[in-house]
């Protein structure tokens, strides 16, 4: 099942050729081969972290994703897992933009998509990981949730939990 969003929200001509659609059942060879060209844009890459055929399984069996096209590909995808129905809490396990788009507001529109995808699901947190190291993705996660981030540092690595109440 796809819904396809207002794309007024993309209102400059740079994004005129952008599509953004919520998926709760997406093609799993599409997610893999976008993935696979971005593995070496996460920090650490994604396959020295998942073996990623196994990875894009669940995401497709268990995520909601919200994808954005241009000319029929994925240039920008959120996976996000709803299905803590008891604690209420969203996850968000992929978020990925391809470089000609960063810094441009897609991000942001993605980002904001998930909130609202979250919140339709009635979820009351919306949680996610950033390594440290990968400075970018940190601003950009302090900046898009205007301060209501709380953090906690896993010490047996690198990574951050974020979360924001909803």
């Amino acid at each position: 099942m796809s819904r396809k969003l207002d794309l007024k929200q993309f209102d400059n001509d740079l994004f005129s050729n952008l599509t953004m659609s919520v998926y709760s059942k997406p093609n799993t060879k599409e997610i893999y081969n976008f993935l696979k060209e971005l593995d070496c844009d996460f920090v650490p890459p994604l396959t020295s972290r998942v073996i990623l055929s196994d990875y894009v399984e669940k995401i497709c069996r268990l995520a909601i994703c919200v994808i954005v096209r241009e000319q029929n590909k994925i240039v920008g995808l959120s996976a996000i897992y709803c299905n803590d129905q008891i604690n209420r809490r969203a996850f968000l396990t992929s978020f990925a933009v391809k470089k000609h788009l960063r810094r441009k507001g897609v991000a942001t529109k993605l980002f904001n998509e998930s909130l609202k995808v979250a919140r339709s699901k009635n979820m009351s947190h919306f949680s996610w990981e950033v390594n440290s190291k990968n400075k970018k993705a940190m601003l950009f996660y302090e900046n898009i949730a205007k301060g209501a981030i709380s953090k906690k540092i896993n010490n047996s690595d690198e990574r951050i939990l974020m979360s924001l109440e909803l």
